[in-house]
């Protein structure tokens, strides 16, 4: 939810920064091509790093999981 909240804000800002701030061109021609290339380009960055996150937690709870046995029996015998 936050990401789509994010992708909106970031499309209005730029949108209106494109209109007010540049003459007349190219980008302002262009800019609704530009602006969503970019968030489209920014949305699959978070993507990508909330899926290395997602499978760092799943291989630490995978391997967490697969030693469990070490682990009870390592403090059975302290």
């Amino acid at each position: 939810m936050a990401a789509v909240f994010g992708v909106i804000v970031y499309r209005t800002i730029f949108t209106e920064l494109a209109y007010v701030w540049s003459s007349p061109g190219f980008f302002q021609a262009n800019s609704k091509v530009i602006i969503s290339t970019t968030a489209s380009f920014l949305n699959f960055i978070v993507i990508a790093i909330m899926d290395v996150v997602s499978m760092i937690a799943f291989y630490n709870k995978l391997y967490f999981f697969s030693n469990a046995d070490r682990h009870t029996s390592a403090n059975l015998s302290c």
